[in-house]
């Protein structure tokens, strides 16, 4: 079965256009004519749903028929051709086997598959980072890429010498790769280095560029290129505008750039990643520095203070209770264990007492901030306890001079 392309070789775009045009003057008269696409959806032709679409972009001298899908008023779905409607997929088909790899474009049927391929598949199939290319001109110089007789991809460039659109009186200084498409399902198949490297060969050791911006895509396939072809980094150039001497910039230069740029960015994100992450150990280290913990053994011998009467009792206890305060006041904690010890020596004897610290320790804790609720209660605790402690002895130096006065 011959397809469109196959057949529109030796068709002049004036009969093309002809034909489609009586299709149209007839087409209320017809009986209703159905278009089945390849999921098998049916989709009736009609006026409401037909309309003539320009072929080469601004140049609307040159138009060919379209079906457009009801659901959705700007996308085709079918073409009308040599009185006949073919679906999309099929005008992208070929039944010539030496059609295959890039074929340049040149007859009217290969200038429809491009139109194809760029205005409707690349829309339908469009990602994030693609962009939309313009028509090409009647007289683009494009190649498409045939593979299992169908048309996959394409690339259109710029002579050298060529005009510019953009600027009316200049010409490109090198050759210019401005447009380039592979369709989804082939990609990752290094169709795109395939492509890179006819279009380099095409024009070999001369200087070609890519058309500015390269996208990210693209810059991947010009690093597998260098991989392959190294003896090419001195030719392959990113391209603004004409490309004059000041507008161009080395795709090894440019690919040396992102990975720099790359590695920064995998540096810093890590740098912030390990910042997170030490944080709460810095603040904990800070917490444990604010609150660090000695302890710090003490043995100390007060002698004993002999006593004969209850003011020197109670002024010795006194003098106790001011050098604990002292010592917790300055520690933050303190456990001191105190005893009183009365002896009898003689029970005829005044009664002696002896009060002493017997060893101590004494736990430490520097703190630079304020004192907690624990410390501070703690504190009173000892107070107190002293203080009971301190009754109790009393009670007991009043006892032994009751008994004494008594045995006397």
């Amino acid at each position: 079965m011959a397809f469109p392309v196959d057949i529109l070789t030796n068709v002049d775009h004036e009969s093309l256009e002809q034909a489609a045009e009586e299709y149209m003057s007839q087409l209320p008269y017809r009986k209703p004519e159905y278009l089945i696409l390849p999921n098998s959806k049916q989709i009736e032709i009609g006026l409401c749903n037909v309309s003539f679409v320009p072929l080469y972009g601004a140049d609307t001298k040159k138009k060919i028929l379209a079906l457009f899908s009801p659901d959705d008023s700007i996308t085709v779905v079918g073409l009308y051709l040599l009185g006949k409607w073919w679906g999309v997929e099929e005008v992208l088909k070929t039944a010539e086997p030496s059609r295959t790899g890039l074929i340049k474009v040149s007859t009217l049927g290969e200038r429809i598959v491009l139109y194809v391929l760029n205005r409707i598949v690349l829309r339908n199939e469009k990602s994030g980072e693609e962009v939309f290319f313009l028509c090409h001109g009647e007289h683009e110089s494009a190649k498409i890429l045939w593979k299992d007789g169908v048309a996959i991809g394409f690339y259109s460039f710029k002579p050298k010498g060529s005009l510019c659109k953009n600027f009316v009186t200049q010409c490109y200084q090198l050759p210019v790769m401005d447009t380039v498409f592979v369709r989804k399902c082939h990609r990752g198949k290094d169709h795109g280095v395939k492509i890179l490297e006819d279009f380099v060969c095409s024009f070999r050791n001369e200087d070609t560029g890519l058309k500015f911006p390269v996208s990210e895509a693209m810059y991947k396939v010009c690093e597998k290129y260098l991989r392959i072809y190294p003896a090419d980094k001195e030719f392959l150039w990113e391209v603004e505008n004409t490309g004059g001497f000041f507008q161009r910039t080395l795709i090894a230069k440019r690919l040396q750039g992102l990975k720099q740029k790359e590695k920064d960015h995998v540096v810093s994100k890590l740098i912030f990643a390990e910042e997170d992450a030490t944080a709460p150990m810095e603040i904990e280290i800070t917490k444990i520095q604010e609150t660090t913990e000695s302890t710090v053994e003490i043995e100390e011998k007060i002698p004993a203070v002999e006593v004969e009467n209850d003011d020197a009792t109670e002024k010795a206890t006194k003098e106790i209770k001011k050098m604990t305060n002292e010592e917790i006041n300055l520690a933050g904690e303190t456990d001191i264990e105190m005893c009183s010890l009365v002896h009898e020596q003689d029970i005829h004897a005044p009664v002696s007492t002896e009060i002493s610290l017997r060893h101590r320790t004494i736990k430490v804790t520097s703190t630079p901030i304020k004192k907690s609720g624990r410390v501070q209660k703690r504190e009173d605790e000892v107070v107190v306890e002293h203080q009971a402690r301190h009754t109790l002895m009393s009670k007991k130096k009043n006892r032994n001079n009751l008994s004494y006065r008594r045995e006397t």
